[in-house]
């Protein structure tokens, strides 16, 4: 084994650089470092048709000039094995204030979460423009949807509007046809913390409360 430690970008959601061949722009799923992975390096997976294709992929001309050496992540898009060079991924450095995944927001039987990044070079996040918020809705351990928003150059960098934005694309991406579905979500996002979000609509707290007044006429 190459690697004695866990590749830093295990678990995250990392996009491939425009320049990379036939992955250009999809989002890969980090499981690890190949040789954690696999056992030893990829030049001598023989057979194994993950590091066939990379081997194929790595060799193509491509802008991203790849070295032959093992600095090799393996993860999956959309449920398949890939292994990709360090140097073809837009590496994104997680603030220290990432708001902890799985358990921050449970809807059912889903659990919603967000995480903040930016790239990678800002030492200090006292500069917040061109970061990205990202919700993740999973079901266990299957991420079922993300949704992602950008903080423009000119934008003043704002947690809750991140998070309503991120959402909004996680779920419309997730139920694009199905609206009770958002609400449900939309709900609990709004009674997250010791006090409501927003406030509902004043005509139906109006009602509401006329209706239990009348039953005390």
């Amino acid at each position: 084994m190459i690697h004695k430690e866990q590749s830093n970008y295990a678990e995250k959601i990392i996009k491939i650089k425009n320049d990379a061949n036939e992955l250009a722009c999809e989002e890969i799923r980090i499981e690890d470092w190949w040789d954690r992975v696999g056992g030893g390096s990829w030049m001598g997976a023989k057979g194994n048709p993950a590091c066939l294709i990379y081997a194929m992929r790595s060799g193509l001309s491509s802008k991203i000039n790849i070295p032959i050496d093992n600095e090799v992540l393996y993860g999956k898009i959309n449920g398949l094995g890939y292994l990709v060079h360090i140097k073809e991924l837009e590496l994104w450095k997680i603030s220290n204030i990432v708001i902890k995944k799985s358990k921050i927001m449970k809807v059912k039987n889903y659990y919603v979460s967000w995480i903040y990044v930016r790239p990678n070079g800002i030492q200090s996040y006292d500069n917040k423009r061109n970061t990205k918020t990202r919700c993740i809705i999973k079901q266990g351990d299957e991420i079922l949807s993300v949704g992602e928003t950008l903080c423009g150059k000119k934008d003043s960098f704002s947690k809750e509007v991140g998070r309503k934005k991120s959402l909004g694309r996680a779920l419309k991406a997730l139920y694009p046809d199905q609206k009770e579905k958002r609400t449900e979500f939309w709900t609990g996002y709004r009674n997250l913390g010791k006090y409501p979000r927003w406030k509902l609509n004043s005509k139906k707290i109006v009602k509401e409360i006329q209706n239990v007044m009348s039953k005390f006429k």
